[in-house]
């Protein structure tokens, strides 16, 4: 492999259980599917998704990387193998299956993946703790959703607050998401709470935990403005 890119052999491999479709919009009304790119919660060209043949989505990879596609179209197949064999009775299986229906979405709220995890049994200390990363990413998803929905920028510092204070007490604890979406999301309002509460430390330790796990593909847009977000607070403390 060179470049990010698959040989043939490797391709073949890799894809054997793959069908790689194309949906081009055209905008031609009455046109089949051509409201596809929005039910997948398209926003712009291209937009990657794994799908079935019944349109049940599994999720987009986090960059355009083999491997991070390569990574998503592993979880996919597992979901589908684990799937089969917990349907059996298998309660090694429902365990596996479970943590793959984590991954791909299937469980939307908290509440309702510790109900089902509560069924579960055999669940070893790996997987628990595996688990638990996962439903941790559930949680950060309850605890912004009120910053998400707000439209009110008079309560947009209000709300920074009250949920930056929930996710330090997150972070102290080590309740780190494990999906690289929600550990994104995580501390990125981290960094808007410790901006607001002029909390250096903070921004510094939220700042350096994206760029560890993001490494290169962090969004160097993003990275910049943050960078200068960090100097000019430290001009302010120093009085410059």
């Amino acid at each position: 492999m060179e470049s990010g890119t698959l040989s043939e052999p490797e391709f073949a491999e890799f894809a054997k259980d793959v069908t790689l479709f194309l949906h081009i919009t055209t905008r031609i009304t009455g046109r089949k599917d051509e409201d596809l790119l929005s039910k997948v919660g398209g926003r712009g060209f291209p937009h990657l998704v794994a799908m079935d043949a019944t349109g049940k989505l599994f999720g987009s990879p986090n960059d355009r990387t083999v491997e991070s596609f390569r990574k998503l179209m592993t979880v996919v197949s597992e979901y589908g193998n684990f799937k089969a064999k917990a349907e059996k009775g298998d309660a090694v299986a429902k365990v596996e299956f479970f943590i793959r229906a984590l991954k791909v979405g299937d469980f939307k709220k908290l509440d309702e993946a510790k109900k089902h995890l509560a069924t579960l049994k055999k669940v070893s200390k790996e997987q628990k703790t595996e688990i638990d990363g996962l439903l941790y990413g559930l949680e950060v998803r309850d605890i912004v959703e009120p910053l998400n929905q707000n439209k009110d920028d008079g309560k947009k510092a209000e709300l920074t607050k009250s949920v930056g204070k929930k996710l330090v007490e997150m972070d102290k604890a080590g309740h780190l998401p494990a999906m690289d979406e929600d550990f994104g999301v995580f501390y990125s309002v981290i960094l808007s709470y410790a901006e607001q509460e002029k909390d250096i430390p903070l921004f510094e330790k939220g700042l350096e935990a994206l760029k560890a796990r993001f490494g290169d593909n962090l969004n160097q847009r993003f990275l910049s403005a943050k960078e200068q977000i960090l100097e000019k607070m430290k001009d302010e403390k120093e009085g410059k």
